[in-house]
């Protein structure tokens, strides 16, 4: 899920600091949502959240003003991109796709089941909705919460880039980050659908998994669990 260079206008788009706590309610009431949360693009990203030009992906989320650990950064709110703009796609439907649209849907599609993603299919789609923007980071600032919801887990200050952690939340088949340039100390140098088997990031992120990854964890274990029970002695005996 790496990032598209759009064509936007970033500088014109900045908005003003703001200094917001919402940590202390993940859930708030929808009558205060629009004092929390931004509109147009920034629908489900709260307001001290902006988009701007990123040196290493072309286009980035960044804070503009500090944001204290625990606060929700992301809601899947009503009326929101994924309700009114994004397509419910099957796999059979991609046999179909432009090439564009293939395209986009490998960026910015995510997958929630064996056979079903949830993706914009335009570039427009895409600038309809600032978070597909959020960019990966083998040690982010943020996590999701649950489906709907994405919480800082660090205390993020005014001018940080914004991050997530991919393999919490995507695991689509065709894409993956040959060369990750997050520049961390535990950076994974590439980033793959299958990085939800390792134990240490099972570990790392427990409980912070959106539910079809979960699935996917809860059977790599059994399936290697039920490999090693069934392992026999290969040995040759002498009689």
């Amino acid at each position: 899920m790496t990032t598209i260079k759009a064509n936007i206008d970033l500088d014109s788009d900045m908005g003003s600091d703001c200094d917001l706590d919402v940590d202390q309610d993940p859930d708030p009431d929808i009558n205060l949502e629009s004092n929390i949360f931004g509109s147009g693009p920034y629908h489900n990203i709260i307001q001290s959240i902006k988009l701007d030009k990123s040196g290493t992906h072309g286009s980035g989320l960044y804070a503009v003003a500090d944001i204290k650990a625990n606060t929700v950064v992301w809601k899947n709110r009503q009326n929101g991109p994924a309700e009114l703009i994004y397509k419910h796609i099957n796999i059979d439907d991609t046999k179909s796709f432009t090439p564009n649209e293939m395209m986009i849907f490998i960026k910015y599609g995510y997958q929630i089941s064996q056979t079903e993603f949830v993706s914009p299919l335009t570039q427009e789609e895409v600038d309809m909705d600032y978070s597909n923007y959020w960019n990966h980071s083998c040690e982010p600032n943020c996590l999701p919460k649950d489906e709907d919801t994405w919480v800082a887990i660090s205390d993020i200050k005014k001018g940080d880039e914004v991050t997530i952690d991919y393999v919490t939340f995507d695991n689509n088949p065709w894409e993956c980050i040959d060369v990750c340039e997050c520049n961390t100390i535990s950076c994974r140098k590439k980033i793959t659908n299958t990085d939800y088997k390792l134990k240490y990031l099972q570990e790392k992120y427990k409980n912070h998994f959106l539910p079809y990854i979960s699935k996917l964890i809860a059977t790599f274990k059994s399936e290697n669990k039920e490999n090693k029970e069934n392992q026999t002695d290969s040995c040759v005996k002498i009689a």
